[in-house]
């Protein structure tokens, strides 16, 4: 049988420029099939059917390749896909060796890399997606603490984030192992403030 976003009803939404795939309705049809396991086989199946139709719509040579567990959508030749793609697997593998007992090999399909020609097809593509600016800082913020906890403390990363607990976003857990508090680490880059945690994440609406 063939496995389309056609066949799953309202799978497909239109945004600005792309039809977007509605995961939560995919993810409900997918789970509603008791697949058992074909389920993966059959996300793989629509996660490269969607890739063809984004490729048919950019229309501008571009091709997907793929690995054992990455897709890649790019305009490269195949020589440079294919050596995306095995930056891509190292990767995986590193991050799960790295960070034994939190990153996990969960989830159903392959990982999906979208290599678009110029910041015009990027912006065109993110505008359904882009996060308005709060959001953007936090995640930025996030990426730089993350970043130089590796760097300070990368033999207590993982215990740090198998014991962080979100309603106080891993404040009590960097205290505990490394005896310094997300407003030390927050102060180093932004500078003097009060930086401390203000709510717990269940009482935010």
């Amino acid at each position: 049988m063939s496995w389309t976003l056609a066949s799953i009803p309202n799978a497909l939404e239109r945004g600005e420029r792309h039809l977007q795939p509605n995961w939560s309705v995919i993810a409900g049809w997918v789970d509603s099939q008791q697949l058992g396991e074909r389920t993966n086989d059959v996300w793989t199946a629509l996660a490269r059917d969607w890739l063809e139709q984004l490729r048919r719509s950019l229309n501008d040579g571009y091709v997907v390749a793929e690995s054992s567990e990455f897709f890649v959508l790019s305009k490269e030749s195949a020589v440079k896909s294919n050596r995306l793609l095995g930056h891509c697997e190292y990767a995986r593998r590193t991050i799960l060796q790295t960070l034994d007992g939190v990153a996990r090999d969960e989830g159903f399909g392959k990982h999906v890399v979208l290599v678009l020609a110029n910041v015009e097809q990027y912006y065109d593509y993110i505008a359904d997606f882009y996060p308005d600016e709060g959001q953007e800082l936090s995640y930025h913020l996030a990426q730089v603490l993350f970043r130089n906890l590796m760097s300070d403390y990368p033999s207590k990363v993982c215990a740090i984030l198998n014991s962080a607990d979100c309603e106080d976003a891993g404040n009590s857990a960097l205290k505990q192992l490394c005896g310094t508090s997300l407003a030390d680490r927050a102060g180093q880059f932004l500078g003097g403030g009060d930086w401390e945690p203000q709510e717990r994440f269940e009482e935010i609406d």
